[in-house]
């Protein structure tokens, strides 16, 4: 997984991830959801607007890598920014009108340091669970 670009604009933040095909679903990663849900339990709590309309924990077991990582960053704003209090994001591919295995994670929110912090904090924590 590749940060590729980022854009804020006001309270908004796109931020664009490529993913390698082999690693682009959870469900692609051994233990990856149990893992993650080991270092951030926070997670079980997230509100998660999907298709089949499951529940973030059951959406985590198979979804895309920038979903995961949107919801990661999602809490870590929560956690360094206790004032927070609706933050809301979305993540959405076109391979169509795109390039394959790149996601947009869109991000309604205006503290651009906290913003960095967490997002620095995600990547990390990524790196700390994503096999080699």
């Amino acid at each position: 997984m590749k940060i590729q670009k980022i854009n804020c604009h006001n309270r908004n933040t796109i931020i664009c991830i490529s993913v390698d095909p082999k690693k682009q679903k959870t469900s692609q990663l051994p233990n990856f959801s149990k893992n993650l849900l080991e270092k951030m339990p926070q997670l079980e709590h997230h509100f998660c607007d999907n298709d089949e309309k499951r529940d973030f924990i059951h959406e985590l077991e198979d979804t895309e890598m920038a979903h995961a990582f949107e919801h990661v960053l999602l809490e870590n704003i929560a956690i360094n920014d206790k004032s927070a209090k609706c933050i809301s994001a979305t993540t959405e591919w076109n391979w169509q009108a795109g390039p394959r295995y790149y996601y947009w994670i869109n991000i309604n929110y205006d503290k651009k340091d906290v913003l960095k912090k967490s997002l620095h904090q995600t990547w990390q924590l990524f790196n700390s669970i994503m096999p080699k």
